[in-house]
């Protein structure tokens, strides 16, 4: 929505100057009203723009912030703070405080709604916005710093975090088919002539945007994708042209319909996709072409296999083959090949290219090594008998197969990897563990020629179905109450055991919370499966098959290289025996049997003598060194009967040993920091490439990591409230131990955690318990303590007062982590003027308990002091801060005595690890290993050389220079953005110095030919920054720019006051800037010196 968007581009404003005003836009993209463009609460009238973070009740707002009501003209602004049905004293409290702050608003009769008339702007016009903030919020917030209410302010990680959101959904595409009739209009002559510029935008309109991806559909007797195209203007009256009007094949068309302009992207005209070839594919099961309508919504994934299906249409394989050989190789040896495989397909009598199974290539690319320089052999050729001598062959069959690797992508590969992400790497490599045992003891083999029909491999609703006949063998589900995995058995496995419908009780169905129950009833699976085999001839479901799904479960290496694709993980697999099935299939001297045979083995004598030598269960999933050490001395031991295979699997062993003692070594703390010019991409660098390598799956957490993530966030009282919520009743001793209390304990470091725990719980004690003297008490209320000492919680209470404790409570007692769900082990903060060592490492900050009317103070812990104690807490994990703007702050002053700990060898565990004591909380503290600092800095502020010489020599620094050659496809009438930028950044170098020129990312997001966007970025971004280079010096601006944008100003008209010794300055001659640029492009080519 426009009106969002203009509030949005106002607050921004005003935040650039302010870095402290974090206003508050939609948190939540529910029923995507982000994408919609309603970045805000509010409707297409009004926007309501939150300030303070607390709900605003059944007004169904923050309950405080700027409310815009839209004019002809612009908003009438109004402060507004709404409470309704608002019960916490201490809010009410401030409420009333934040009313008066803000004198002369009108109250209604409830006395829960205040609004303070702060007067109309325009875009253009946001004095009165401006001044009443300039006035008004610094005074906000010092009330909401000097209560004690937590959360009254959005803090710059989640205002940064929200932005992103509007970011994220910007530049996120939609998806829509644009349908036309065939009897209206001559799409397939439009397409290939190239006129198709623009559609006919009926429905929808206030979502199609520019960028958003469109599937161009003719209706009738050939209905199918003609082509694919791209949104590149705004729904608007766009006039068409006259060849594009040429296309029409009626008289009446309306002329005043709304329109966005295309661009094709994808070409299927001369060979369309047509609606008969495609309407069987699962991807198109939901596709919404074909009724009475010219716009539709469609799926990114009807879009992408409509993609793909074009680009198999448009050249052959051969064809594709040749163009990807010719950019591997010489043109010579690419010639060779091609002619190798063209000889390959006359001797065997059969088409190589029409060959998808790898497992088919590889087996003949083995043949070829072998037999292939026989020249009375079955590969001989007696026309070109070099061929198979000089080994062309076996090359062209290996490059052809990187070639399918590498080009061809398997058909439902990227619906396949996009299930594979839902499910997590842990269950998905436990699953395809399993249907390796059942390929192998079945002996079921690849169906090329689609003759076994019985056998169904789909991804139906995001999980993993093996399928036999009409029934679901093996299944791993993303969501089921009943279980992970789900099996199928010739008999009843355990009381949850279900029969399967309208069957003969010859066959049943268990669930499970993991696939263990699946190996240890292996023997009956088979079974149940070999029957259905035997007793089947076709699926129904076959119609649902996922090629890639299939493929992955014959193919080993294919398999591999997705999950490569999709998991990034350190180490190659979370389970030792899938790394050691893997390490197996690496040897070509071993039989598939064979492999089989030393797997097996190697789980029976797991399973019956782990527990001789060693107190604690065997984990599957354990590599760390210890664990990994204990296997290899396992492996050595005397069982009487032979360990199959012990040889193997000792090198399989030792070689993960190895490389975990690098990985140890590798582990060695990181301080960098990013310098360069503005826009070069710096804290961009850091959000696109680093922070991934800082965030994890919650699937990876073991249940201490998770614990660790939710306690860090909780008071003391809160996690007591937790725990003897959980306890009901209990004695200090067992508050104490309760793991909630404890994981508290070992965050907080803790002196005296029982001293702590005490002076809690007698603090929130409700008012009228006998056996609590302390009459100096906090809201809220929640605890009594009983005549034997025993304390508990009292029911009302929590429920009223902290009803998240009982669901943080479930939370932590099921622990069933997700890996949908993301956490970040670091933290974003940008430095500045303010910004201070109690910012960043602890200080004394003021505090008001609830209910309280005297003022108290408490040290708190700053981001970089939290991080590291998260960080000290999960060994196991890197951690990363990221300072922006690390030169705008007083790093001596921010860092203080840290600035020695965070040196490589002084961290906590190196060879010279210091420690200090902290000067608020007395604390012993130091900087573990694991935790990483980047920062960046603009060299335009202030040089490397400038910086603090203590700092330089604790980081290193990486360069980013502006990178013109990324503008290299921007292209306007006669000249490119690359060329422009290398002018000017030529031109700065000399008249200032490299640090002051100009980066590339102004100008990225600029389209080829938009002219609009690119006067944008002078206007806004360039001339300014060239303004603060040069201190208004217009001269070397208009050498910089030239005359396309800076003008003579001649003035013989002052006259100055005469003084005999005063030179008069030279004035005649003037250099402005030019108050509007009509024609940026001839601009830019005087810029250029294009005469």
């Amino acid at each position: 929505m426009k009106l969002h968007e203009d509030v949005l581009k106002i607050l921004l404003l005003y935040r650039s100057n302010h870095p402290d005003f974090n206003f508050i836009p939609r948190k939540i993209n529910r029923n995507n009203k982000l994408n919609k463009g309603y970045y805000f609460q509010g409707n297409d009238s009004y926007v309501f723009a939150g300030i303070i973070d607390k709900s605003g009740g059944s007004y169904m707002t923050r309950s405080c912030g700027i409310l815009f009501d839209k004019t002809n003209e612009g908003f009438d602004c109004k402060f507004v703070v709404q409470y309704k049905d608002e019960k916490d004293p201490l809010l009410l409290s401030f409420y009333d405080a934040l009313k008066s702050l803000v004198p002369g608003g009108k109250r209604n009769e409830y006395n829960d709604q205040y609004i303070y008339d702060i007067g109309s702007i325009t875009i253009s016009n946001r004095q009165s916005l401006f001044e009443f903030l300039d006035i008004y919020f610094p005074k906000i917030k010092k009330l909401c710093e000097n209560s004690n209410i937590n959360g009254l302010l959005l803090k710059n990680e989640k205002y940064d975090s929200l932005i992103q959101n509007i970011i994220n959904t910007e530049n996120t595409p939609n998806y829509w088919v644009f349908q036309g009739n065939p009897k209206i209009y001559d799409i397939t002559n439009a397409l290939k002539a190239a006129h198709l510029k623009s559609w006919k935008v009926a429905a929808h309109k206030d979502k199609i945007k520019k960028g958003d991806k469109v599937i161009i559909w003719q209706t009738g007797d050939e209905s199918g994708c003609y082509a694919l195209a791209e949104v590149i203007s705004e729904v608007g009256e766009i006039e068409e042209q006259d060849y594009e009007k040429y296309y029409y094949k009626v008289d009446n068309v309306e002329n005043d319909a709304l329109r966005v302009k295309l661009k094709v992207t994808d070409y299927a005209a001369d060979n369309p996709i047509l609606w008969k070839t495609i309407k069987e594919l699962e991807q198109f099961n939901k596709f919404k072409a074909g009724n009475q309508g010219t716009n539709f919504s469609a799926t990114k994934i009807e879009f992408e296999k409509m993609k793909q299906l074009i680009l198999n249409n448009s050249k052959s394989i051969r064809e594709r083959f040749s163009l990807w050989l010719n950019e591997k190789e010489t043109s010579k040896k690419a010639k060779s090949y091609i002619r190798a495989i063209d000889i390959l397909n006359e001797v065997l009598n059969k088409d190589l290219y029409k060959e998808s199974n790898i497992i088919v290539l590889n087996a003949l690319y083995e043949d070829l090594l072998e037999n292939q320089t026989d020249v009375n052999g079955k590969f001989a050729y007696k026309k070109a008998p070099s061929y198979g001598k000089d080994r062309f062959y076996s090359a062209a069959i290996k490059s052809f197969i990187k070639f399918l690797r590498e080009v061809v992508s398997v058909e439902g590969e990227e619906e396949f990897i996009e299930v594979l992400k839902i499910l997590g790497r842990k269950d998905v490599e436990a699953y395809f563990n399993f249907l390796d045992t059942i390929k192998t003891k079945l002996s079921l083999e690849i169906d090329n020629n689609n003759n076994n029909n019985r056998l169904v491999t789909s991804i139906s609703r995001q999980r993993l179905n093996f399928i036999v006949g009409q029934r679901y063998c093996w299944n791993l589900y993303s969501k089921n109450r009943k279980g992970k995995f789900g099996v199928i058995s010739a008999a009843k496995i355990n009381a949850t055991t279900e029969d399967f419908e309208g069957g003969k009780n010859d066959a049943f169905y268990t669930y499970a919370a993991d696939h263990k129950l699946a190996f240890d009833n292996k023997a009956s699976i088979i079974k149940a499966i070999s029957n259905e085999i035997e007793r089947t001839t076709k699926s129904s479901f076959d119609k649902y098959n996922n090629t890639a799904f299939e493929k992955a479960m014959f193919d080993i290496q294919y398999r591999t290289e997705v999950f490569e694709k999709v998991y990034s993980e350190a180490i190659d697999s979370v389970s030792i025996s899938y790394s050691y099935r893997q390490y197996l299939e690496k040897q070509d001297n071993l039989k598939q049997s064979r492999r089989e045979n030393y797997l097996e083995n190697l789980t029976k004598k797991l399973d019956k003598y782990w527990g001789k030598y060693f107190d604690s269960d065997y984990d599957d999933s354990d590599f760390s060194f210890e664990a990994l050490t204990r296997l290899l001395t396992f492996s050595k031991k005397n069982y009487g009967t032979s360990f199959k295979g012990k040889l193997y699997f000792q090198d399989f062993i030792k070689e993960l040993l190895n490389d975990t003692k690098q990985n140890k070594t590798m582990n060695s703390p990181i301080n960098q920091i990013l310098y360069g010019p503005p826009g070069t991409g710096k804290t961009y660098k850091l959000q696109n490439e680093y922070f991934s390598k800082y965030t994890i799956s919650e699937s990876s957490l073991t249940k201490e990591q998770f614990l660790n993530n939710i306690v860090s966030d909780l008071t003391w009282w809160q996690v007591l409230a937790i725990a003897l919520y959980d306890l009901k009743k209990a004695d200090a001793s067992n508050i104490v131990d309760h793991y909630i209390v404890k994981t508290k304990s070992n965050l907080a470091n803790s002196k005296n955690p029982r001293t702590t725990i005490w002076g809690r719980l007698q603090a929130h004690t409700i008012d009228d318990c006998e056996y609590v003297k302390v009459s100096d008490r906090s809201e809220p209320r929640l605890f009594k303590k009983n005549r034997d000492s025993s304390w508990e919680i009292i029911q009302e209470n929590i429920d009223n007062f902290y009803p998240e404790a009982i669901s943080l409570l479930e939370e932590t007692n099921s622990f069933q982590p997700s890996a949908n769900k993301q956490i970040k082990n670091y933290e974003f903060v940008t430095f500045h003027q303010s910004f201070s060592y109690e910012d960043f490492v602890e200080g004394i900050k003021p505090i008001m308990e609830d209910g309280e009317t005297d003022l108290g103070y408490k040290i708190e812990d700053g981001v970089f002091k939290k991080l590291c104690n998260r960080a000290k807490a999960d060994p196991e994990n890197n951690y990363a801060i990221f300072i922006d703007e690390i030169n705008r702050g007083n790093v001596s002053a921010i860092f203080g005595e840290l600035i020695t700990l965070i040196e490589k060898d002084k961290r906590a565990g190196a060879t010279n690890a210091l420690e200090v004591q902290l000067p608020y909380s007395k604390d012993k503290f130091s900087v573990p290993i694991n935790l990483h600092i980047y920062g960046t800095m603009n060299t335009a502020d202030r040089s490397v050389e400038a910086l603090d010489s203590a700092l330089r020599r604790r980081f290193t620094f990486k360069e980013l220079m502006p990178n013109e050659s990324l503008l290299y496809d921007k292209q306007f009438e006669d000249f490119t953005l690359e060329e422009v930028l290398k002018t000017i950044n030529d031109r700065i170098e000399i008249l200032v110095d490299r640090d002051h020129t100009i980066g590339h990312s102004y100008f990225m997001a600029v389209e080829s030919g938009d002219t609009e966007s690119l006067s944008i970025v002078f206007k806004d971004k360039i001339i300014p920054l060239l303004q603060e280079y040069f201190y208004h010096d217009y001269e070397k601006i208009a050498l910089i720019l030239g005359s396309g944008f800076v003008e003579e100003n001649t003035n013989n008209e002052v006259k100055f006051a005469h003084f005999k010794n005063i030179e008069l300055p030279s004035f005649e001659t003037q250099y402005i800037l030019k108050s509007e640029v009509l024609d940026i492009e001839t601009a830019i080519h005087l810029l250029l010196n294009n005469n």
